[in-house]
């Protein structure tokens, strides 16, 4: 922009020098024109770098709130939630977990707070989260519950078991006969059986896939779920 800027002043400087034949007016009017030029680009980039500060502040300010509230959930006593909200801005800033935006971290890790899993096993779920939620284009937080509900579900004794237990979900997410928003809403009519204990895990998940292979709608997937089982 600003190169054909200084062009248009150039070739404008030169039809000046051309039709009078003034070199001195032709050199001004190039003069006052790029100095016009530089004072706008000036101001051009000034303002883009302050609303870019700005914007930034904002972003560090909300996750920051988003942070504290998590860590104050997860906390037995208010003055653990400094040292448990340390831990979750790092676990938010992994190298891993870059697809996903600082705010979309930060809200994936407060639903992780307030459904209890324990901390030790954010990671795995962030991790399993970030890629799905990119692939499918479902909402991260109905992605984030799926996966927490399972895990406390299954109570994975380590890292290692998490791991393989999210990619075990994964791999039925995505060989499910549906598209991933009609599974997710399937899931989601039907995970008060999961939460419950009402349905085994394993049984939950065979329930869950049976019901989608036969065409079950995702506002139907409950009820025949709990016919299924009563029989």
């Amino acid at each position: 922009m600003m190169g054909t800027a200084a062009l248009l002043v150039v070739l404008v400087s030169l039809c000046i020098f051309g039709v009078r034949n003034n070199f001195g007016e032709a050199m001004l009017s190039l003069i006052v024109g790029l100095l016009t030029i530089f004072a706008f680009m000036t101001a051009w980039m000034g303002f883009a770098f302050a609303a870019l500060l700005i914007a930034s502040i904002k972003i560090a300010a909300k996750a920051e709130e988003i942070y504290r509230m998590a860590s104050l959930r997860l906390a037995d006593r208010p003055e653990e939630h400094t040292a448990i909200e340390k831990q979750l801005r790092k676990i938010g800033a992994s190298k891993k977990s870059k697809m996903l935006s600082p705010i979309e971290r930060a809200e994936v890790i407060r639903v992780l707070s307030f459904r209890k899993l324990p901390i030790e096993l954010f990671e795995s779920c962030l991790n399993a989260v970030e890629p799905l939620s990119i692939i499918t284009k479902c909402d991260i937080k109905a992605i984030a519950i799926f996966f927490v509900d399972f895990l406390l579900s299954f109570s994975p004794k380590s890292d290692i078991d998490a791991r393989r237990l999210v990619d075990t979900l994964y791999d039925i997410i995505k060989d499910a006969p549906v598209p991933p928003e009609d599974f997710f809403k399937s899931f989601e009519s039907s995970r008060r059986l999961l939460v419950s204990q009402t349905i085994a895990p394993v049984e939950f998940l065979e329930g869950l896939r049976d019901c989608l292979a036969s065409g079950v709608s995702p506002s139907d997937v409950y009820d025949e779920m709990v016919a299924r089982f009563k029989t």
